[in-house]
Order: C-alpha cells, then sequence, then structure tokens
C-alpha cells in the first residue's frame, strides 16, 4: 500500500489524467496482477496468443490501442514481426517504459483515443460546455494492423464516475471506438470484455452486460473466439464470490 501511495505520488502525469482516476486506476492493477496472477494467466495468454495470430499476413506497421501495463501484448513477437510498433495508451507507467527500452522499433504515444478526457475535465472543472468529439480518431490510418487490446469496455467507465455522464454518452463514446476501426484500412484485432458475472461457487449471481447497445458488425468479427477471465476470484473483492469477466476476440 506504501509502495502504491508512492507511485501515485511521484509518477508523473497531467492533472485531468491524474484526476479522472487513470493513474489510481493503472497501479491498482499493477497490484491486483500481483495478487492474481495465476488466475489471469490464461486470460493474458489468449489474448498473447490471438494477437499472434492476427499477426500473419501483415507487415510494416502496428498500432496497440490500450497497451497498458504490457500484461497481455506479445511484444517481442511484435518487435521481430512488424517493422514498427506503436503502443498507444492514455499514461504509460515507469515499468512499461523499461520494458520497451530493449526494443529499437517500438514506440510510445501517450493520448486520449476518445478525445473526451481534456473536454470533460475542463466541463466538470471550469464549467466549460461540454462538446462531444464528432469521432473517435484513432491515429492509426497508416498502420498494417490496428489492435484494440480490452480497452473498449473501459473506454467511458472512468469518465462516467467523474462527470456522471448518462449511459448513452458512455453508449456513444464506446460505438464511436467500434466505428472507427471498422473504417481504418488496416486489419483489426479486438479484444474485449462482454460479460461481467458475479459467481458464488460458480453458480451467476448477477449478470452485466458493459457493452449493451454497442453494434460490433460482422466484418469485424470475420475471426472470432472466447474465453473467461477470472478477473477477480475470492477473497480479491469478496470472502466468497468471485468476479468473472467474458472476454470475446475478434480479426479481419
Amino acid at each position: 500500500m506504501l509502495y502504491e501511495f508512492y507511485q501515485y505520488l511521484t509518477t508523473p502525469c497531467s492533472r485531468p489524467v491524474k484526476e479522472i482516476g487513470y493513474l489510481r486506476e493503472l497501479i491498482g492493477m499493477a497490484a491486483r496482477y500481483k495478487r492474481c496472477r495465476d488466475a489471469w494467466q490464461p486470460h493474458l495468454d489468449r489474448c498473447q496468443e490471438l494477437i499472434i495470430q492476427a499477426m500473419a499476413g501483415r507487415s510494416g506497421r502496428v498500432v496497440v490501442l490500450g497497451s497498458g501495463l504490457l500484461y497481455d501484448v506479445p511484444l517481442k513477437h511484435l518487435s521481430d514481426h512488424f517493422e514498427e510498433v506503436v503502443l498507444v495508451d492514455i499514461l504509460h507507467m515507469p515499468a512499461a517504459r523499461k520494458a520497451v527500452r530493449p526494443f529499437a522499433n517500438v514506440t510510445l504515444q501517450t493520448r486520449d483515443i476518445t478525445g473526451l478526457v481534456e473536454p470533460l475535465y475542463r466541463h466538470v472543472k471550469q464549467g466549460e460546455p461540454l462538446i462531444l468529439p464528432d469521432a473517435a480518431n484513432l491515429r492509426a490510418d497508416a498502420a498494417d494492423l490496428v489492435i484494440s487490446l480490452n480497452v473498449l469496455s473501459q473506454l467511458a467507465v472512468l469518465p462516467t464516475q467523474f462527470a456522471q455522464l448518462e449511459a448513452a454518452v458512455a453508449q456513444s463514446m464506446m460505438q464511436a471506438h467500434v466505428d472507427a476501426l471498422e473504417r481504418s484500412s488496416a486489419g483489426v484485432c479486438l479484444i474485449t470484455e462482454v460479460e461481467q458475472r458475479l459467481c458464488l461457487d460458480r453458480e451467476v449471481i448477477e449478470k452485466d452486460q458493459p457493452l449493451s447497445g454497442v453494434v460490433i458488425s460482422r466484418g469485424l468479427k470475420a475471426n472470432s473466439t472466447s474465453w473467461d477471465w477470472d478477473f477477480a476470484p475470492h477473497p480479491e473483492r469478496h470472502p466468497r464470490y468471485d468476479l468473472i469477466y467474458g472476454v470475446e476476440g475478434y480479426f479481419c
């Protein structure tokens, strides 16, 4: 806990990124990974395996949206296979920056792929009118492969908590991301959480669908698979209940 607090105080990032909660979320995710590593590993392996499948026949430039802490990124495979690897996230932690140093063709881009974080912060803190972006700008037009990695369902979570966004706004943020992927001329690999299940002894007690209302076209689902992510096995969040994510992966 003290180390996490030290990270929060010393990791450089912009005020909106910090106050909306992205730094706190990444620090918490790294801590949870340490506690739940064995339970997470099958999910991380499946992510990497699907990305490696999606790489076949592609070369040149690959862009990873939501590279995060790199647990689910087959970094060496990408570096060996592509001429250029671009890892995109709203914040890159020091451990991720250290991990990419041995790879000369890997670069980090720090940016908000929703285009909403700065306007949302100014809206809440300074009272400016909130103007939603017309479309998500993935900046991946020159890529041969675009990977959206466990980020789609998370795009609206922290903004919604920060500004009490309406459900329709949250849905539009996720749909804009999917629409931008569909417009891309590159190959696409999309891995996303589609269901949350609260379970007791593997019996489902509650169920939620974070992508409710978001339409993913058949074109993006040319190749598809699914699996479970044992995200918070007890007693991680509760003495008896497990939180399990249903995950789907597509590539075209």
